[in-house]
């Protein structure tokens, strides 16, 4: 083969999504329910075109459905009031709160009026704003956008508003140059407040709670946080407690050598610490900076992520004392998301090496991690695995492990209990045989790529050491073992 043959047949073994002639097709879904739940329809993309489906999981069928019987689906189902794409609706659909300008506003749905949250907002001093190191403001300028959707959670009677109030006015100022704009003007330059390593001064976001009732404005009688990039509240740091009596949100020093978890009563804005964790490296709440925090507030206890032994694990700490009462996982894997805790037990993902060589990420076991507490001494875990299907009330739909010929699956299983629904396997027929790629410079040929090699034949990554904060901003990765379109790249 010449040199345009031998790469057209290295694209072919990319994983591209959505691409005509991919190697995996139907290896990934995006659930989208319907009649409340009961049941969804999803497309992939095929070398034919997009193939649509209508899963129902009590039934346990499948049905394709072509365009137009698509269309007459979704026109049976009751529309969502419209939403514009930079507003954040409350809960109850009644209410959505939007940037105008440096301050917030509310609109009343479908259609109501509008009027202001705030009214002190100023420039490098506005509510809801993300931090402008976060590098969105190119790319908003490209689609036409001016700003990103306010940093805003409601609460969960739609009553209030949890934010914060951005203070960028001592952070340094960077400037950015569009060598060529797309108007053919000159060169232009777009500043915009950038920290470097070393720099006193920092982003400050203070939180504050909007009653939309009322007008109240409460802040938070707490230290402001410091953040270099991301929102505490677009990030997850900051929550509303369910019943909505209370606001917790996570908190770092500079050197992010101390974690702590703080609650804040949205009625006054005082603030207690309810625990705190040191160590001498990065004490982190989660696995990747743009995950949610691993932490989940229970009625009168934490559950709270760690990686004090080396490995990322759940411990139970008092909500009241901030004592430690045990811990909940062990083992030379880590946590990576909580779905549900009820009746004693957590229902979680985890990663990491296994007998049969890693786990991917986000991989849910079959049957999921299950770990309950232990009712007689609960200083002590009982990380044993319980039978069922260990997910959140209704359908759970998650992308299977492919392990040695077998292909990806999807699977669908209800909540604890149900087991397991329907499942459909990947088409992956494409993959053997695979085209032969020629050995460069002996004129012999590799011997022909049937399959992905499994994740247990990835070479181990040596362990690290952990160091100080990237800068000036954190790098992707792309070490995932999962048949699936990769973060970043192509």
């Amino acid at each position: 083969m010449d040199l345009t043959e031998n790469y057209r047949t290295a694209e072919l073994l990319l994983r591209r999504p959505a691409r005509p002639g991919e190697l995996v097709v139907g290896d990934k879904v995006r659930p989208q329910w319907i009649d409340g739940g009961a049941r969804f329809w999803y497309s992939i993309d095929t070398p034919d075109g997009k193939r649509h489906t209508l899963a129902d999981p009590a039934a346990r069928t499948r049905t394709d459905l072509t365009e137009q019987a698509l269309a007459d689906l979704l026109a049976t189902q009751q529309p969502p009031p419209p939403i514009a794409p930079l507003e954040v609706p409350s809960p109850d659909g009644g209410h959505a709160i939007s940037r105008r300008g440096d301050d917030l506003w509310v609109r009343a749905l479908p259609g109501g009026a509008e009027r202001p949250l705030t009214t002190d907002g100023a420039p490098d001093h506005a509510y809801g704003a993300s931090p402008q190191a976060l590098g969105n403001a190119t790319l908003l300028r490209k689609i036409g956008l001016p700003h990103l959707p306010p940093a805003a959670s409601w609460s969960p009677d739609s009553t209030r508003v949890l934010t914060h109030r951005t203070d960028e006015r001592l952070v340094r100022q960077a400037h950015l140059v569009e060598s060529a704009p797309p108007d053919g003007a000159p060169p232009r330059t777009h500043p915009q407040h950038y920290p470097h390593a070393g720099d006193e001064h920092l982003p400050l976001c203070e939180l504050v709670v909007l009653n939309v009732g009322t007008g109240e404005v409460v802040r938070s009688q707490g230290e402001p946080l410091t953040t270099a990039m991301l929102s505490p509240v677009a990030a997850g740091w900051a929550w509303w407690s369910e019943d909505g009596a209370a606001v917790y949100y996570l908190s770092q020093p500079r050197d992010r050598r101390t974690l702590s978890l703080h609650r804040m009563d949205p009625s006054t804005g005082e603030v207690t610490t309810v625990l705190s964790e040191s160590g001498p490296t990065r004490v982190e709440p989660n696995q990747w900076a743009y995950e949610p925090p691993i932490v989940r507030v229970l009625a009168d206890e934490v559950l709270w992520y760690s990686q004090r032994d080396g490995w990322g694990h759940l411990y139970r700490y008092d909500l009241r004392t901030g004592e430690l009462i045990g811990r909940v996982t062990s083992g030379e894997w880590a946590v990576r998301r909580i779905l549900r805790v009820a009746d004693g037990v957590v229902h979680f993902t985890a990663s990491g090496p296994g007998p049969g060589g890693p786990v991917p990420a986000h991989h849910v076991p079959r049957p999921p991690g299950r770990h309950r507490f232990h009712p007689a001494d609960p200083r002590r875990p009982r990380p044993r695995r319980h039978p069922g299907g260990g997910l959140p009330p209704g359908l759970h739909v998650h992308s299977g492990h492919p392990a040695g010929d077998r292909g990806p699956r999807l699977v669908g299983r209800g909540p604890a209990g149900t087991g397991e629904r329907f499942h459909r396997s990947a088409d992956r027929h494409r993959l053997d045989p695979a085209p032969a790629l020629p050995r460069q410079g002996r004129g012999r040929r590799h011997r022909p790529l049937r399959r992905p090699p499994p994740p247990a034949r990835l070479r181990p990554v040596p362990q690290l050491p952990g160091g100080g904060h990237d800068l000036p901003r954190p790098a992707g990765h792309q070490g995932r073992p999962v048949l699936r379109p990769r973060r970043h790249g192509p």
